[in-house]
């Protein structure tokens, strides 16, 4: 047999022998790993991504691999390739609704919402459309806590909640369990070379079973009890006791079952209101024409009524709410969940006629409570029926001559009659499912196969299993640890999460060692520094206060640590001296807009080549925008030319000379507008330096003076009057120049 290795552009690199250990293994909820040993007569690398199809399936390659010298002619290669179910462990299940891209968020809804994220994740990391949401089993709404979780382990939390198993079929991801085709008939030469019988470790195996009913809408005032109740009023049921007494007891299965009603909402109407601090704000209200009681008669003291919304835009959302028995209708107190003035419900997020919802935090009528106590008990029932199933794990090799023959292609989930007298005295067999196959690459009808009714996790993940459990009976009783914001992470604070400590030295200014603040510090009334604070005036010093120490702290606000004065100094300083006049040094001052200066003191004196003008106006072109015939030319500071001056621009830079000299045909603002016939050769465009050299009509804007060299490089200073077109022609000149 040969397979064929291509890079992540799908290039052939190359077409290799497999040897026989080489292997296909894969497990439901596990690895698909392809593990592949051949030799070779050249030497190439595997690179990640390189991949590899076989039995109709893609593998990749996770690392990179170099093979092994044995000899000058061969390479001998071990490597490993992975399927799709280890490729999802590199991407993490991100919040997607409005482009958020959230590592960090909960959510709450059917187990089916979640898969459709989890497929949305991988298009979006595999940059396609292809991947799908298969078979998945009706729940209610799951909560789950999402933070930077990868996709396997998302399936993971999720499958367990939902009491179920995931598993993926070509590019579509199931949650249901793995089960599959009509029943095959496997036994000792008939398929199998031989069977042995192993323990699933990890699988729960109890016989007395103690069920932790709910809390929620539970008055023990008028019910009895705290929790809700078995209708039997036995505190444990039993299965298979001639195992001995192996108790167990189970809480979270049965959380969502309590004395409830799901409502229906009839009109939705709102008012604005304006909230204390001045801003308006929108209260929603609704009715439920099928509400028969008063939720106000059924109260339990200490709790505000709630309601969390099964279906609509608010699916899982939870609210307070007021009920009005003279209008009959719900008030939900409206949330500001952030940081802006977004609120909820608003927007588009606002409860609409139809959607259900269940009304919580109430003693419930007693009509409710039975029906809350048979769903308690059949739920329980269903959870022993689960933990009937047997734990054992029947291994076999199989007889692959006899699998040809029969032309049978074992899969995952695919259905077993496994046939055995000696391992089912009395009936004979056992109809269960494969577990987990592993198969020969050169022969894939050659396998190891597992029979099983459960899933081994491995020791591994039944640890993080056990760990998840303790974190969220811990979170249980300590009434639930909010989430931590890291240091790195970009969710905004809200009255509802945490800072972690890196993210508090991060955000907060310390009290104890030297610290900077990115933003501006403003300090309100009574401000105080040390033992002395500011007083109401912002400037003075409560009468115990002592005026120099806090000039003193503001003066150490405004320098730097490093600061020393003077042109060969460091750092920068802002202070009053002894004749009290304001000095700032620092090392670069840029301004943008407009800089006055009373007396300007320069101690460099700089060169200047090529020519300088100076004139009543001058700019540096900010854009240029053609409009039909004319130019629109806007500048980067206060445009100082009118209508008829003459424009000149003169530069020359390596190779290219700019050269222009137009008359403007109107000014407006910081923009005139110059016709594009104007312009002969020559565009101007962004950066041109342009200056006055004449105007057409006014005579006091056809004066200036010209700083240039001459040919030979003598200075010469020309003083020009009556510059009334594009040179100069007709006009005065008074020349200082070409000195010795």
């Amino acid at each position: 047999m040969e397979l064929k290795i291509y890079n992540q552009q799908n290039v052939l690199k190359a077409t290799v022998s497999p040897g026989d250990s080489s292997t296909n293994s894969k497990g439901i909820m596990d690895d698909n790993v392809l593990t592949l040993s051949f030799k070779h007569y050249d030497c190439f690398s595997v690179d990640v991504n390189d991949y590899a199809d076989f039995a109709g399936e893609r593998f990749w390659a996770l690392e990179r691999y170099t093979p092994n010298q044995t000899s000058t002619l061969e390479w001998e290669y071990n490597i490993k390739l992975y399927g799709i179910e280890s490729l999802i462990k590199r991407i993490i299940n991100l919040k997607l609704v409005d482009d958020e891209m959230e590592p960090v968020f909960s959510l709450t809804a059917p187990a089916i919402e979640h898969v459709r994220l989890f497929v949305a994740n991988i298009n979006r990391a595999m940059s396609t459309s292809s991947w799908k949401v298969g078979e998945v089993i009706a729940t209610p709404n799951l909560t789950v806590d999402y933070s930077g979780t990868f996709i396997n382990k998302g399936l993971d939390e999720v499958a367990g909640l939902a009491n179920t198993e995931w598993w993926i079929e070509d590019k579509t991801i199931n949650l249901s369990r793995c089960e599959h085709s009509a029943e095959i008939t496997l036994g000792y030469h008939n398929g199998l070379l031989s069977i042995s019988r192993d323990t699933n470790e990890n699988a729960p195996f109890f016989t007395r079973l103690f069920p932790i009913g709910s809390t929620r809408n539970i008055d023990r005032t008028y019910y009895g009890y705290s929790r809700l109740q078995l209708p039997s009023g036995n505190k444990y049921v039993e299965q298979n006791t001639q195992y001995g007494v192996i108790e167990h007891f189970e809480e979270t299965a049965f959380a969502t079952i309590y004395p409830r009603r799901i409502g229906t909402v009839g009109t939705v109407r709102n008012e604005q209101r304006t909230g204390e601090d001045g801003n308006p704000f929108t209260i929603y209200y609704f009715t439920d024409p099928q509400l028969n009681f008063n939720p106000n008669s059924y109260e339990i003291a200490g709790l505000v009524k709630n309601v969390v919304f099964q279906s609509g835009e608010l699916n899982g959302r939870d609210f307070e709410v007021n009920w009005n028995q003279t209008t009959l209708e719900f008030e939900i107190i409206t949330q500001f969940p952030y940081d802006d003035d977004t609120q909820l419900p608003g927007g588009a997020l606002i409860p609409t006629n139809g959607d259900q919802y269940i009304l919580y935090n109430l003693r419930m009528p007693n009509e409710y409570y039975a029906i809350a106590e048979a769903e308690f008990a059949q739920a329980v029932q269903d959870y022993m029926d689960k933990n009937k199933l047997d734990k054992s794990v029947y291994k076999a090799p199989t007889d692959y001559i006899d699998l040809t023959t029969r032309e049978i292609d074992l899969t995952l989930g695919q259905v077993i009659r496994l046939e055995s007298d000696e391992f089912f005295p009395g009936v004979g067999y056992r109809l269960s499912r494969i577990t987990r196959i592993t198969r020969k690459v050169n022969n894939p009808q050659q396998a190891d196969i597992e029979i099983s009714d459960t899933v081994d996790r491995g020791k591994m993940a039944a640890l993080e299993g056990s760990i998840a459990e303790t974190n969220h009976y811990i979170q249980t009783a300590m009434g639930g640890l909010p989430d931590i914001i890291k240091s790195w992470e970009t969710t905004k604070p809200t009255d509802t999460n945490l800072f972690s400590a890196r993210r508090s030295l991060r955000e907060f200014i310390s009290k104890k060692n030297n610290d900077s603040a990115e933003g501006l510090i403003t300090f309100l009334q009574g401000a105080k520094f040390g033992n002395y604070s500011a007083g109401q005036s912002g400037g003075t010093i409560d009468q115990n206060g002592n005026a120099e120490m806090l000039t003193a702290v503001i003066r150490s606000m405004l320098r730097s640590t490093t600061f020393v004065d003077g042109l060969t100094g460091e750092g920068f300083g802002l202070w009053k001296d002894g004749n009290g006049l304001a000095n700032l040094t620092l090392d670069k001052l840029t301004v943008r807009q407009t800089m006055s200066v009373m007396e300007l003191l320069i101690n460099k004196v700089r060169s200047v080549g090529g020519q300088m003008i100076v004139s009543a106006a001058n700019g540096k072109i900010k854009s240029v925008v053609q409009t039909g015939t004319n130019y629109i030319i806007t500048f980067e500071t206060e445009n100082t030319f009118v209508e008829h001056d003459l424009m000149r621009c003169s530069t020359f830079t390596g190779n290219a000379l700019k050269s222009y000299w137009v008359e403007i045909a109107s000014a407006d603002g910081n923009t005139v507008t110059v016709p594009v016939s104007e312009f002969s050769g020559s565009v101007p465009a962004e950066g041109d330096e342009c200056m006055l050299m004449g105007n057409t009509a006014n005579t006091l804007r056809q004066n200036l003076i010209s700083i240039a060299a001459t040919e030979d490089g003598q200075p010469r200073v020309d003083v020009l009057d009556g510059v009334h077109e594009k040179n100069f022609n007709g006009c005065l000149r008074a020349r200082l120049g070409n000195l010795d």
